[in-house]
């Protein structure tokens, strides 16, 4: 799982990366990273976020009004819940060649099985 925090020139300003053991599915470990992301937003920035994922059914799920219901709704309310805190929160859908950084430094969490945060 990682999570970058860019600044509105697209600049780094947090990236975090950590092995995920007890994910049941893709996207239950999409939704936790969201879930730690806007924490870490949150923590950090409480100015406008946009939340990209390359897990259209996350993001679908995240900008619905919550009335359907799957077994991931209570992490997707949490992210919601978290998001009002910010200024504004927009999810977006994004492809995974968009933001190779992310899937590269999940994919370096995974191989290290640790957890690292960086504040540049």
């Amino acid at each position: 799982m990682s999570v970058i925090i860019r600044d509105e020139h697209k600049k780094a300003l947090l990236t975090s990366w950590r092995a995920v053991f007890d994910g049941r599915s893709a996207k239950e470990v999409e939704v936790n990273a969201c879930k730690k992301g806007l924490m870490l937003a949150r923590e950090w920035e409480r100015k406008k976020a946009i939340l990209e994922s390359d897990c259209l059914t996350l993001i679908t799920s995240l900008n619905m009004d919550g009335s359907q219901k799957s077994a991931l709704w209570y992490l997707v309310q949490e992210v919601k819940e978290i998001g009002s805190e910010l200024a504004e929160v927009i999810f977006r859908s994004a492809k995974r060649e968009r933001n190779r950084v992310a899937h590269e430094l999940a994919w370096f969490g995974k191989r290290s099985c640790h957890t690292v945060m960086h504040v540049q």
